[in-house]
């Protein structure tokens, strides 16, 4: 499905079917092609095959045309999405915190350059806890700040009333570089963010190149709200 990415028409079927449903379409397209080729070289001119596909195809990119044409209704906004591509195995390294925010620092700035009205950052992107780590919280605030833009930065919390619970959460920064609103992700990977019925599966750990996390899931969903000015 990632190798459509920018085919807009094609990938609008993801709203219904999720990825999944793209990379069905993409493999039954090419095995339609396949027995294709094979019947034709067996002198069997079968029509069934590249018929299913081509029906496919006009629906999809049907439904996508209808889409792209009428799901913006409301005012456009500008969003430029900014990827450190951070390794794993370096994310969470105390010695790299300064590099790995200077780095975001500099795609964003980048990004500014093209006056979004919002730009995003990654899960868990900022390498610590922003509210317990006040020099952490300044320098991400200062790049919202001077960014002009609002900031959606992905970085684990921790809660307030329980310090052994942790929230992969997404923080928006104002223009003015002030917290706006946090949510905590309610739905979370399993075997990535947390491991179900931990003492039964604890062993996964030991198998994994990275840590695995120990999130806990939030308890309410999250609406941003924020004004744009033209």
């Amino acid at each position: 499905a990632h190798s459509q990415s920018y085919n807009l028409r094609m990938i609008q079927i993801a709203d219904i079917v999720g990825g999944y449903g793209v990379s069905f379409l993409i493999v039954l397209v090419n095995t339609a092609i396949f027995f294709t080729i094979k019947d034709i070289r067996n002198r069997n001119y079968s029509t069934l095959y590249p018929a299913v596909a081509l029906v496919l195809i006009f629906i999809t990119a049907g439904y996508g045309t209808l889409r792209l044409n009428n799901v913006f209704t409301g005012s456009r906004l500008k969003v430029a999405v900014v990827q450190g591509n951070i390794p794993q195995d370096k994310k969470w390294n105390p010695e790299l915190k300064k590099e790995i925010v200077d780095k975001y620092e500099t795609l964003t700035m980048e990004a500014a350059g093209l006056s979004p009205d919002l730009i995003i950052w990654p899960e868990t992107s900022v390498p610590g806890f922003l509210r317990s780590d006040k020099e952490l919280f300044q320098r991400v605030s200062g790049i919202a700040k001077r960014s002009g833009a609002f900031l959606l930065a992905g970085a684990p919390r921790q809660d307030e009333s329980d310090e052994d619970v942790y929230y992969n959460s997404a923080t928006l920064f104002d223009r003015e570089g002030r917290e706006a609103r946090t949510y905590d992700k309610i739905h979370l990977v399993p075997f990535g963010e947390f491991i179900p019925a931990r003492r039964l599966f604890s062993f996964v750990e030991k198998f994994t190149k990275s840590t695995i996390g120990d999130f806990s899931p939030g308890r309410e969903y999250t609406v941003f709200k924020f004004f744009v000015e033209r």
